[in-house]
């Protein structure tokens, strides 16, 4: 399950004893969207049931927790200082520090450990200058531990608007997650 994060900033907090360091990541080319994929952990089983005359297969799946992936594709166009905050958060992850993601800026609340997830970045810039612009620069983050609760919360516009559009009328409902 993949669900688009909306329109805020993420931030990286960087952790070694009694030293921060933050960063922001910019929004992504994709639309400004910063994509975050669940990936359930568990056990699947097969059990039989007890009558002799029906055997009945049934699966049986319990889900021990979550490993949660964020995906930042800045495939057309990334700032030079965003490149080197990237750096930076390889580094520090490097020389041992904790690494906490907040998906939003504005939702202090949901926060996850994480580790950087990239098997390689690649930065091919095309060209130089005002038209410059790269390509292949995705960069990918997945929590450090089992996560045992997606910290979601969906909020709902409390109003609901209806706006005319053509002959047809449409609902707007606002949601933030």
């Amino acid at each position: 399950m993949s669900i688009v994060l909306g329109c805020s900033y993420a931030k990286v907090v960087a952790t070694l004893a009694n030293r921060t360091f933050t960063y922001s990541l910019p929004l992504t080319n994709r639309e400004g969207r910063q994509i975050e994929t669940y990936e359930p952990v568990g056990n699947p089983r097969v059990g039989i049931g007890d009558d002799p005359e029906n055997y009945l297969l049934t699966r049986v799946n319990r889900v021990k927790g979550y490993w949660i992936y964020w995906d930042l594709s800045y495939d057309s166009f990334i700032n030079g200082e965003d490149v080197i905050n990237m750096y930076a958060i390889m580094e520090r992850h490097r020389q041992g520090y904790t690494l906490t993601l907040y998906p939003r800026e504005d939702q202090d609340w949901r926060y996850f450990t994480v580790i950087p997830d990239n098997q390689a970045l690649q930065l091919g810039i095309t060209a130089g200058g005002y038209t410059g612009f790269n390509t292949n620069w995705n960069f990918r983050f997945v929590t450090k531990n089992l996560e045992q609760d997606l910290k979601l919360q969906v909020a709902i516009a409390p109003e609901v608007r209806n706006y005319t559009y053509g002959d047809n009328s449409f609902e707007e409902v606002l949601y933030a997650i």
